[in-house]
């Protein structure tokens, strides 16, 4: 009887720990290009351009979720853009590879990564450089 318990238990935690989860992480999803244009019209952002199904995303995706919880950051704006979402942002803003990090400063794009590979570390010391 125990072992009947333990094999449902553990299945039903296997079938909850695969399920698919609209957003992903702690970083916030832009949902339009109007919300787009607001949040990179002042101060500082760190955009986050991804695609669901990218393993280099993936792999670079940790390093973008730690910036959210570090308080040095706080004043810096920390979201990402789905390219299967919203490929407006993506076509109008020339996003021509995932993942791309994209850093702004009162609606100017200061610097971009078009490729995985940045430590939390590296993005940190860009974007305390911009506040």
């Amino acid at each position: 009887m125990h072992r009947i318990l333990l094999l449902f238990v553990s299945i039903f935690i296997g079938f909850n720990s695969c399920s698919k989860t609209e957003d992903i992480g702690s970083l916030e999803n832009i949902q339009s290009l109007d919300e787009f244009k607001g949040i990179i019209s002042s101060g500082v952002s760190l955009i986050f351009f991804h695609a669901s199904w990218c393993p280099n995303c993936q792999e670079q995706r940790p390093a973008i979720e730690a910036l959210t919880k570090r308080d040095d950051l706080k004043a810096a704006k920390i979201y990402q853009v789905d390219y299967e979402k919203i490929k407006e942002v993506v076509n109008e803003y020339n996003i021509i590879g995932f993942p791309t990090i994209v850093f702004y400063k009162n609606n100017v794009e200061v610097k971009r990564f078009e490729s995985k590979g940045h430590s939390e570390e590296e993005l940190a010391n860009i974007l305390k450089g911009l506040l």
